[in-house]
């Protein structure tokens, strides 16, 4: 359940401290992605420390772009590692053909994303659908940095959900996109502000409602 409790408040306000979004540039490897019992890493706090304004946890790590393992993964086309004192990395190679170049372009579409869903003049949703990252993730980053401007549901078919539920989704709606789900239930958000106490999360929670 996707929750706005002043607990979870506090968490994204240490989030937005620890990895400003004039700086995510500057971002290194270790501070990304990292292994262990202790982990402070930008990945950790998007997926696991900040699950309650949004689930992404599941599938695999790839949907990082570029992850820190424990150990060396199955090798499988279009995807690689690499093991340099002691850390191995593993990464999709479309972002490129080593960990650097890979984690260079990373970055960039994580500069990109935080730009568009923190513009002044509004959130570019159709900027942040079109850059090459994971849906889920991309989606979640641009909510953190958006000043709840977004709603914290990150998956396609739940989208498809929360729109089905408060009757805003499109009718040729066959080819409809985040972005566009993003967009249509934004707009019915800022129409019925106090319906939902100005509470995106409580939109949100749609998705959850039982039939």
């Amino acid at each position: 359940m996707i929750k706005s409790s002043d607990e979870n408040k506090e968490m994204l306000k240490n989030f937005l401290g620890k990895f400003k979004k004039d700086e995510l540039l500057n971002l290194s490897l270790d501070r990304y992605t990292s292994v262990g019992k202790e982990r402070d890493d930008f990945t950790y706090w998007v997926e696991i420390k900040l699950d309650a304004l949004g689930g992404i946890k599941g599938g695999s790590s790839y949907k990082f772009g570029i992850y820190q393992c424990n150990e060396k993964p199955d090798k499988r086309n279009g995807y690689d590692f690499v093991e340099e004192n002691g850390n191995i990395y593993a990464w999709a190679t479309k972002y490129g053909a080593t960990k650097d170049e890979a984690f260079e372009q990373i970055k960039t579409g994580i500069q990109e994303i935080v730009q568009a869903a923190s513009e002044v003049t509004g959130v570019d949703f159709d900027k942040i659908e079109n850059i090459v990252l994971g849906d889920a993730y991309k989606w979640k980053i641009a909510f953190l940095y958006s000043n709840n401007r977004l709603v914290p549901v990150y998956q396609k078919e739940a989208l498809v959900t929360a729109a089905k539920r408060i009757g805003v989704y499109p009718e040729n709606g066959e080819k409809i996109t985040i972005a566009k789900l993003q967009k249509v239930l934004m707009k019915y958000f800022d129409e019925h502000k106090e319906e939902y106490d100005n509470d995106i999360c409580k939109l949100g929670g749609y998705v959850y409602v039982n039939d």
